[in-house]
């Protein structure tokens, strides 16, 4: 008997899909262009602890909630690079850092 064969017996609870769950409970969704996620050439991902997922692009930063999405406006009297964010980091306190390409 191969190891392999005494590693499947003795592991025999190891399963790839939950058999008890129906098909339909394992299912995947795509958001496209047609479904408002266009964005542009995107650059970083990262996803920030409240499930926001924030895309760097090549028109600046986007916040996606798996619905809509909505470009960073930064506040009043102060302005976000003309280029794209090219790298996120989401900080141990929950914080995301976004580094702009500057000419």
């Amino acid at each position: 008997m191969s190891a392999f064969s005494v590693l499947l017996v003795w592991c025999a609870c190891a399963a790839a899909l939950n058999p008890s769950l129906d098909i339909s409970r394992y299912a995947h969704t795509a958001w496209t262009a047609r479904d408002g996620l266009s964005a542009g050439a995107i650059f970083a991902m990262a996803q920030t602890p409240d499930g926001y997922l924030w895309l760097g692009s090549e028109f600046g930063l986007v916040r996606f909630d798996g619905v809509r999405r909505a470009s960073l406006q930064p506040p009043a009297g102060q302005h976000l690079p003309d280029k794209g964010a090219y790298s996120l980091l989401v900080t141990r306190d929950g914080a995301l850092c976004a580094h702009f390409q500057i000419d």
